[in-house]
């Protein structure tokens, strides 16, 4: 998908962006002298010769490299649209753009594959090229976190109620329904059962239960974050921080006070 809207994307940029089109000019006119040259970076990395400078040059022709092909990429999208996939594709979003960055980028591939023509084929020699690749790959999710950094906070002290109930409570009120029944149950039960058989064998289910439900809440809450944290950190980042500590502390004071209160509600039937 990424792919087929980036090959449109990039159509429309290269009418509308005259920065992108004289970089692509540049690059096209300067290709010949690129093509001579491309053997270069990685040639000086995977040498292995004494000579550190060398390797330093070598990487920071691939730092250039890298930047310049991140930022050709990233050019073709707005903030708004990138925060757009960002909500549809969720966790898999960076991966998704990592791989199509990778796919159209070119000048990288050459300079990284390029130094082959110059030295052998060795194990140390690809362990170098998947670190290239890392490497390029950080630069590039750097470059995009920038990119979606907010350019200006909104200044905003304290936490919004609907907002704490929409990550408390969406998809936990099945599960909390459940524990509140059967808690209620596990109580009735319990006062009219005299053998301590039947007593733990209830509350070792009622514990069970309970560990499942909490569970389950938690990783609601956790989800709920997730999907808000984008939304919260593009209002301000220290707000998202607040929100989501406060939703935690909350959770645990509720368990707490919800064990705390059904222990001392059985105390007296045993």
């Amino acid at each position: 998908m990424f792919s087929q809207v980036f090959s449109k994307k990039q159509s429309i940029h290269k009418q509308q962006d005259q920065l992108y089109r004289v970089l692509i000019f540049c690059l096209l006119l300067f290709s010949p002298v690129i093509l001579l040259l491309s053997p270069l970076p990685s040639f000086l990395i995977y040498q292995g010769t004494d000579n550190y400078v060398s390797h330093l040059v070598g990487w920071l022709i691939i730092t250039l490299v890298s930047l310049l092909e991140g930022y050709l990429f990233l050019s073709v999208w707005q903030n708004k649209e990138l925060i757009f996939f960002k909500y549809l594709f969720g966790r898999n979003f960076n991966k998704n753009l990592l791989l199509t960055f990778f796919k159209f980028t070119i000048l990288l591939h050459v300079c990284v594959w390029a130094g082959y023509a110059k030295v052998d084929w060795s194990l140390s020699n690809l362990a170098l090229t998947a670190s290239i690749y890392a490497y390029s790959a950080g630069i590039f999710i750097l470059q995009l976190k920038f990119k979606l950094a907010p350019k200006a906070e909104i200044k905003m002290k304290w936490p919004n109620i609907k907002i704490v109930n929409f990550i408390l409570l969406k998809g936990n009120l099945t599960s909390i329904a459940l524990f509140l029944i059967g808690s209620y149950v596990c109580y009735i039960f319990l006062n009219n059962v005299e053998k301590i058989e039947v007593i733990l064998a209830v509350v070792g289910l009622w514990l069970i239960l309970t560990t499942y439900l909490m569970l389950q809440i938690w990783r609601s809450i956790r989800k709920n974050q997730a999907s808000m944290s984008l939304f919260l950190t593009n209002i301000n980042s220290n707000y998202c921080t607040l929100i989501c500590t406060i939703t935690n502390w909350l959770f645990i004071f509720a368990l707490v006070t919800s064990l705390t209160i059904m222990v001392i509600m059985l105390l007296p039937a045993k």
